[in-house]
């Protein structure tokens, strides 16, 4: 579990980055921290060491699945523009 402390100093650093970044960086950082608020309402807290899935695997899928979804966004674009 990590301690009080370690999240400080895990914030601190986040915000350190976050400093850095321009406008559009911010925005998809922000859309990252939304896409985990968002899993951690639904799933519960994500939990690296105790959480049983081959992320490999699941990142694999989902990337698939990614490609799917462009690639029949890109076809439907393309049928609109005939």
């Amino acid at each position: 579990m990590t301690s009080p402390e370690h999240l400080v100093e895990l914030r601190a650093r986040l915000a350190a980055i976050a400093e850095q970044l321009g406008a559009d960086e911010l925005a998809a950082l922000e859309l990252v921290a939304t896409g985990l608020a968002r899993g951690r309402q639904q799933y519960g807290e994500l939990r690296v060491d105790a959480d049983p899935r081959d992320f490999r695997r699941e990142a694999a899928d989902e990337i698939r699945d990614s490609l799917v979804y462009l690639g029949a966004e890109l076809v439907r674009l393309h049928r609109r523009s005939r």
